[in-house]
């Protein structure tokens, strides 16, 4: 099946131990799932384009749906922290892109100067950056 087939080929890449980053996938339609897992530089296609490239190639809408679906791409808070923050642009403009890109984070405001507030900001599970 697919996803075996990709853990297959990944399970392969990681017993090789290489030293370097490295893409591991498969071509065809068994590789739309390695292609999913595959962590570096995925080669990906466009939906504009009027063919993929290589048999097996997904967008970067197909594989973030797919992550996102698995779970391998969890929602994230980021914040801009400090004092004044609200009439900062950075929550719109990084959440027009986060929207872009289907990835499910957010991006907020935290207005203090006190560094224990943005101290449990920054220790939640949930913290992105």
């Amino acid at each position: 099946s697919e996803p075996s087939h990709a853990l297959l080929v990944h399970s392969a890449a990681a017993a090789a131990e290489l030293p370097v980053p490295h893409i591991a996938l498969a071509m065809g339609p068994f590789g739309r799932m390695s292609r999913v897992l595959n962590a570096t530089l995925t080669p990906v296609t466009h939906p504009l384009l009027p063919a993929a490239a290589a048999p097996g190639q997904l967008s970067v809408a197909e594989i973030t749906a797919v992550r996102r679906s698995l779970g391998y791409l969890p929602s994230k808070e980021f914040f801009l922290f400090g004092t004044p923050t609200k009439h900062s642009p950075s929550p719109a403009i990084h959440n027009a892109g986060f929207e872009a890109n289907g990835c499910g984070h957010t991006y907020g405001t935290v207005e203090t100067d006190e560094v224990s507030v943005a101290l449990e900001a920054i220790r939640k599970p949930s913290f992105g950056g």
